[in-house]
């Protein structure tokens, strides 16, 4: 193993994840430029604790209590002292020169709070999902690398603030930290909530290169939490609600909807009936809403309904 730089913390936050985590360390032990590990383990009766243990530069902790993610998320911010952090899901990989190029990143882009980079999802054998509509985070065209700091919350999220996923971002530790870290109450949009949050008056710095891997499997978080994921997202939005007007809430609110729908799971129904809710409560104009989002929504659901396995799992 090379040896370690110190100026990267690697959190990962994790329960019970002896299935993936240790090819998640293995995947940052093989990094050109290999971070400090800080595994925090909220409590795992599997082998998880003893998987970590055979990597040498992961350091395994246990907060006092179990905690729910955003919670768990401060309090391994409370232990990083690195100038740059990330936090990594124990079941996601990265490439092996995924530290060293984010890393030039911020050294070229000294005004950078964060960068992403583009992914491709993975199945639970690490093999690369053969789709293109699942693949939502490849590299685009046409999409500017940097994200220049606005007044509207509303402009930043509506160019796309998470074009990858929580574990192709890196932050720059003193940033989150002045933003307040995450949202202790929050298990499913801390990810979101704190980009958002970072986004209002900070730049950030895409990078159009696939350097990690978004694991897709049954027993993931994102699945287990589908029921409180419209709460916390429509939190979110109503954190920003004093920086845009009522039709560009409505459209933010439904443009989050959907696309956490179109990334992760689509249920037509609870789709269908979200989407109204938004419309009906917030939009002063829904006609313009509707055609805004009408056909990629009808599109959604017809797929939705021709397709039985989408109403479980489908991204």
């Amino acid at each position: 193993m090379s040896r370690v730089h110190s100026e990267l913390t690697c959190v990962i936050n994790v329960r019970n994840g002896e299935k993936f985590i240790g090819r998640t360390l293995e995947s940052v032990s093989k990094q050109t430029m290999v971070p400090k590990v800080l595994v925090i383990d909220n409590f795992s009766t599997d082998a998880t604790a003893q998987i970590v243990s055979q990597f040498a530069n992961a350091t395994l902790v246990r907060p006092p209590q179990a905690m729910k993610l955003g919670e768990a998320r401060n309090f391994s911010l409370t232990q990083v002292n690195s100038e740059f952090v990330t936090w990594l899901d124990a079941d996601d990989l990265w490439m092996p020169t995924f530290v060293e190029e984010s890393l030039k990143i911020f050294r070229d882009t000294p005004n950078a709070a964060f960068l992403s980079t583009c992914a491709v999802k993975i199945d639970e054998e690490d093999k690369v999902i053969m789709s293109l509509k699942t693949q939502s985070w490849l590299p685009l065209k046409n999409f500017a690398d940097r994200l220049t700091p606005s007044d509207s919350a509303f402009e930043l999220i509506r160019k796309s603030i998470m074009p990858g996923p929580w574990c192709s971002f890196v932050f720059r530790t003193e940033k989150v930290k002045e933003v307040g870290g995450f949202d202790s109450t929050l298990s499913y949009a801390e990810d979101l909530d704190l980009i958002v949050r970072l986004s209002v008056k900070n730049q950030g710095y895409h990078l159009h290169k696939i350097l990690s891997k978004y694991r897709i499997h049954a027993n993931q978080e994102t699945n287990r939490l589908r029921f409180e994921r419209f709460s916390e997202l429509e939190t979110v939005a109503s954190k920003i609600k004093s920086d845009i007007n009522a039709d560009e809430m409505s459209f933010l609110k439904a443009l989050i909807s959907l696309r956490e729908q179109m990334h992760i799971s689509i249920h037509g129904k609870e789709f269908l009936n979200l989407m109204n809710i938004v419309i009906k409560n917030s939009v002063k104009n829904p006609k313009a809403l509707y055609e805004v989002l009408g056909s990629k929504i009808k599109r959604t659901l017809t797929r939705n309904a021709s397709d039985p396995r989408l109403l479980t799992t489908l991204e």
